[in-house]
C-alpha cells in the first residue's frame, strides 16, 4: 500500500543540483500542493465574490509561512543551500525571496482593504 504522500512524490536528483532526502521532499512538495489548492480556491472564492473569501486568503498567508519557514529548516538542516546550482539555485536565491515580499503584499492589501466590501455596489 502507497504513503499518502506518495502521490505528490517529485523527482530531485543529484545531478539536478540539489540532493534532498526524501522526507524534506516530501515536506517540500506537500507544503506546495497544499499552498497550490489554497491559492486555488482563494482565486475561486474571489472570483465569485464569496463573503468567506477574505478567511480563505488568510489561512493561505499562515500555510505559506508555514511551508516557507519550515523549507527553509529543512533547507538549512540538509545543506540545501550549498549544494544548489542551476535552476534550483534560481529558486532559491530569486524565487523564494520573492514569495516571501508577495505574502507581505497580500497581508497588507487584506489589511488596507479590510473594511471594503467584497461585493461592489451594482446601480
Amino acid at each position: 500500500m502507497r504513503s499518502a504522500t506518495s502521490r505528490y512524490r517529485f523527482s530531485l536528483p543529484s545531478n539536478s543540483g540539489l540532493a534532498v532526502s526524501n522526507e524534506a521532499r516530501d515536506q517540500i512538495a506537500t507544503g506546495d500542493v497544499t499552498g497550490m489548492v489554497l491559492a486555488v480556491i482563494s482565486l475561486v472564492a474571489l472570483h465569485y465574490r464569496v463573503r468567506w473569501a477574505p478567511v480563505l486568503i488568510w489561512a493561505l498567508v499562515a500555510e505559506t509561512i508555514f511551508d516557507l519557514v519550515n523549507a527553509t529548516a529543512a533547507g538549512i538542516r540538509e545543506g540545501l543551500f550549498a549544494t544548489a546550482s542551476g535552476v534550483t539555485w534560481l529558486i532559491l536565491m530569486f524565487y523564494v525571496p520573492l514569495l516571501w515580499v508577495t505574502l507581505g503584499l497580500i497581508v497588507w492589501q487584506l489589511y488596507a482593504r479590510r473594511r471594503e466590501p467584497l461585493a461592489s455596489a451594482r446601480a
